[in-house]
C-alpha cells in the first residue's frame, strides 16, 4: 500500500461515520441528555449537543428545528429509559424494583439528573412546565398502577410514595449512596404494609 492510500485509510477510519436517521436522533437525544446533566439546561446549545455528539451543529438543527422540540423529545426519552430500566409495574415486588431503580440511578446518573435539572427549570420557565407535569404524571400513574396492583387503590397514598421515590432518587443523584435508595424502597415497603399486606 502506498503513502498516499495509508494515509487515506487513516484519514477514512478516523471520521466517524454517519449513523442512520432514527440513530442518529436518538444520539443527539442522548447528548443533549449529557450536556444539560453536565452543565445544566442555560448551557444546551445546538453546538454544545453537536460537540458532545460528534456532529455538526447544523445537524442538530436540522432534526429538532428548535431547542424546545430538542428538549421535548429528551423528556420523553428520559421518561422511557427510567421506566424501561427499572420498570415500577414489574411484577417483581417493590423490593426487587428498589434495587432496580438503584443500580439504574447509579449506572445512569446523567438521565436522572437531567430530569430534575428540567424540573428546577420549569419553575423558572413556565413554557417548560407541561412537559415537566406530563414526566411526573407518567411516574405517579406508573407508582399509582403499582400499588392497585397490591390492593392499594388511594390516589393520595400513590402521591405519598411517588413523593419518596422521587427524593430517594434526588438523594442518590446528589449524594450518589446507592444504599439509601434500596433501604428507602425496603422502608416504604413496610410503611405499605401497615396500609396493606403489600
Amino acid at each position: 500500500m502506498d503513502s498516499l492510500s495509508r494515509s487515506l485509510s487513516k484519514r477514512s477510519a478516523s471520521v466517524p461515520t454517519e449513523p442512520s436517521y432514527g440513530e442518529g436522533r436518538q444520539s443527539l437525544v442522548d447528548a443533549a441528555i449529557a450536556v444539560v446533566a453536565e452543565s445544566g439546561l442555560r448551557n444546551l446549545t445546538y453546538r454544545s449537543v453537536a460537540r458532545r455528539a460528534g456532529v455538526s451543529h447544523a445537524l442538530v438543527a436540522h432534526h429538532f428545528g428548535s431547542r424546545d422540540s430538542l428538549l421535548v423529545a429528551a423528556v420523553e426519552r428520559a421518561l422511557e429509559r427510567s421506566l424501561d430500566e427499572a420498570p415500577l409495574e414489574d411484577s417483581g415486588g417493590l423490593e426487587r424494583w428498589g434495587q432496580a431503580l438503584a443500580r439504574s440511578v447509579a449506572t445512569h446518573p446523567d438521565l436522572h439528573a437531567f430530569q430534575f435539572e428540567m424540573a428546577l427549570e420549569a419553575r423558572r420557565n413556565p413554557e417548560f412546565q407541561p412537559h415537566v407535569e406530563r414526566l411526573y404524571e407518567a411516574y405517579r400513574s406508573a407508582t399509582r398502577r403499582a400499588l392497585r396492583r397490591h390492593g392499594i387503590d388511594d390516589p393520595a397514598m400513590a402521591q405519598i410514595a411517588f413523593a419518596a421515590l422521587d427524593g430517594l432518587v434526588f438523594q442518590q443523584v446528589v449524594l450518589g449512596h446507592e444504599s439509601w435508595t434500596r433501604d428507602g424502597v425496603r422502608a416504604l415497603r413496610r410503611l405499605l404494609a401497615h396500609v396493606v399486606g403489600v
